[in-house]
């Protein structure tokens, strides 16, 4: 509600009648209202509140601007299917919605949110503002969707998972609205939504803290406003479009696509109209690049003020950055890992089946198998793509987005969930040939010969697409039960039982939350990185997290001195899992170095352990902090 109140307050009345880019703009100042707060160290709750409050001030201050929708702009005239018809797909399309909200009210439990995307937030809000974490390399991520989950637990929400759930809402609004520019009828439109909504991946993360449907919704926006402008030549559109790319980067990394995708429709469509200058040209190129660079620049110039790379942790060899808890070596390795995504050794057909294999082959939780679960609902779009010379402008466009896409995906990380951006507009295309059928034919009604092969085709199409959207809906159901998302719910377990049944190393931190010294340290190896539910300070290597203790091991001539470098460094604890540590030694930890390793442990005091967890103190008179 307060972002709309800002979004109102900036985009002017009758500058543009659509909701959705005044969401979109309030969104990203009140995200970077909250970063700022915390830059200069003042995230506190009476703070969030007033930047909540008058958001929602300015909403009802100008709450008839919220009328000023122009509500036939684009809209196909069209007969309305029969009540019934359009009854079941609006109750499709809510129990998927419901059933996502059933899901976000759970504790959070997917690793990335308690890795980076609530954990960082948790800590920001604990030191009262947004500072440096060498240590977690995802910190130096863009963070508008943290500055949101900063703002939900500064609040004292204890569903965070809203937030993204509400970014899912916002996905299928901004869906409905391209399904207008492109002309798609409204049951067209609303079957559209449906296929989205009951999309596994799709739907799962509308359940979990992760940021990728915020990014998904500032590129359909980014991609509207280029449709806009298509139109209407307007500056503003140009204005919108320039923003919303550089909000779809403050979000993910990824989105950095964009500021190469914008330009290039731009000069397209440019090069269409003999009349325009080389001085226009420039100026419609400098308008998106600069309201770009601007909405993103929080993010780069923080990067290059704290290691010198506006991409860090990417692109080490090309700026010069620095950090004491990264190098290039690790730099290099982690974007290896990134790559073995759809296999680990991909030969050139596996690159060639990546786009089709990844709608009918992927597995959640299987990098191997693009760790995600897609369907192949979105395959029924491909037939668009033959008629390619015979598409509206508009469908090329979006087309063109989807195969350059592709391309770049095939070639980057191949998870599935980063090919979420692209499936609103994929699903969209399956609307849109469902309809493109039954035009034509309809065309065909006053021909002597209405027994051909032709009026098989629309119900065969409708079928084949209800099949789809009813396989992704089995999918989905069954990731509902699996999980227990309803038992929660229900009261059936609570929150202790849930997590313990999803985090294996819950009860361990439960005992250090209850146990050790509210001052206690912690020095985590090889445990997940996963610092949401532990309530005490801790350390742990990004990504690679044995690193520092294979560094302190090769380093130390003995295991008293691996003692007193952990004392110098603060740590009062160490919480290790033995058997990932030594599965990822490799054969080069033998001989005096276990040794090393055994007498270090030895000389600890051991406190707690739990299957392959060890909870050890390390003995010191005094802990010395680590500046």
């Amino acid at each position: 509600m307060g972002s709309t109140g800002y979004g109102l307050t900036l985009l002017r009345k009758n500058t543009t009648g659509i909701f959705i880019f005044r969401l979109g703009l309030g969104l990203w100042l009140v995200a970077h209202l909250v970063y700022l707060a915390g830059l200069f160290g003042k995230l506190h709750s009476f703070l969030i509140w007033s930047a909540v409050i008058l958001g929602v001030f300015l909403l009802f201050f100008k709450r008839r601007d919220l009328l000023d929708q122009d509500r036939h702009f684009y809209v196909n005239d069209e007969q309305q299917p029969s009540n019934w018809v359009r009854r079941i797909g609006w109750i499709f399309l809510g129990s998927f919605i419901g059933l996502a909200f059933i899901g976000a009210l759970s504790p959070p439990a997917h690793r990335d949110s308690l890795v980076y995307h609530l954990a960082l937030p948790k800590l920001y809000l604990l030191s009262g503002q947004w500072y440096e974490i060498p240590h977690n390399i995802y910190s130096y991520f863009p963070g508008l969707t943290e500055s949101f989950y900063t703002l939900a637990l500064g609040l004292g929400s204890q569903y965070p998972n809203l937030i993204h759930f509400c970014f899912g809402l916002a996905c299928l609004a901004a869906t409905y609205e391209l399904g207008r520019i492109l002309k798609l009828k409204r049951c067209t439109l609303l079957l559209c939504l449906i296929g989205l909504s009951a999309t596994p991946t799709f739907w799962s993360e509308m359940t979990w803290a992760y940021v990728d449907l915020a990014n998904t919704f500032f590129w359909l926006l980014t991609v509207t406003a280029f449709l806009h402008w298509r139109r209407e030549r307007r500056t503003v559109w140009l204005v919108l479009l320039g923003f919303f790319m550089g909000a779809a980067y403050c979000c993910k990394y990824t989105s950095l696509f964009l500021f190469m995708l914008a330009p290039l429709g731009i000069l397209l469509e440019l090069r269409q109209d003999k009349n325009v200058s080389p001085a226009a040209v420039a100026k419609f190129l400098a308008i998106p690049i600069m309201t770009g660079v601007f909405a993103a620049s929080p993010w780069w110039i923080r990067n290059v003020l704290l290691t010198g790379n506006p991409f860090f942790p990417f692109f080490w060899d090309v700026f010069p950055s620095n950090s004491i808890a990264w190098d290039g070596e690790r730099t290099e390795k982690y974007s290896l890992l990134l790559e073995t995504y759809g296999g680990t050794h991909k030969g050139f057909v596996d690159y060639l089946l990546a786009p089709f294999r990844v709608f009918t082959k992927a597995e959640i939780n299987d990098p191997d198998l693009y760790d995600g679960k897609l369907g192949w609902y979105y395959l029924l779009s491909l037939p668009v793509f033959l008629f390619w010379k015979k598409l509206p402008a508009n469908i090329r466009y979006v087309a063109g987005i989807i195969v350059i896409y592709f391309i770049y995906w095939t070639f980057s990380s191949q998870q599935a969930r980063f090919l979420l951006v692209i499936l609103p507009f994929m699903s969209l295309f399956v609307g849109y040939l469902l309809q493109a059928i039954e035009e034509h034919f309809a065309g065909q009604q006053n021909l002597e010969q209405k027994s051909g092969w032709g009026q098989f085709v629309k119900p065969l199409a409708l079928v084949a697409v209800l099949l789809a959207i009813g396989f992704n809906t089995k999918d989905t159901l069954a990731v509902f039960r699996q999980q227990h998302y309803l038992d929660y719910f229900l009261k059936n377990v609570n929150q202790k039982e849930y997590l313990k049944s999803k985090l294996y190393y819950y009860e361990m931190y439960q005992f250090i939350n209850s146990s050790l010294p509210a001052d206690a340290n912690i020095f985590l190896v090889t445990t997940g990185n996963q610092g949401y539910y532990l309530e005490r300070r801790y350390y742990s290597d990004a990504v690679f997290e044995h690193h520092t203790m294979l560094e302190i091991l090769s380093e130390a001539a003995s295991a008293q001195e691996m003692v007193e470098v952990c004392r110098q460094r603060g740590w009062s604890h160490l919480l290790i899992r033995l058997d990932y540590f030594i599965k990822n030694l490799g054969p080069d930890f033998q001989g005096l170095r276990m040794k090393k390793f055994n007498e270090f442990l030895e000389s600890l005091k051991l406190i707690n352990s739990s299957e392959s967890f060890y909870l050890f103190e390390i003995p010191a008179a005094k802990i010395q902090q680590l500046n």
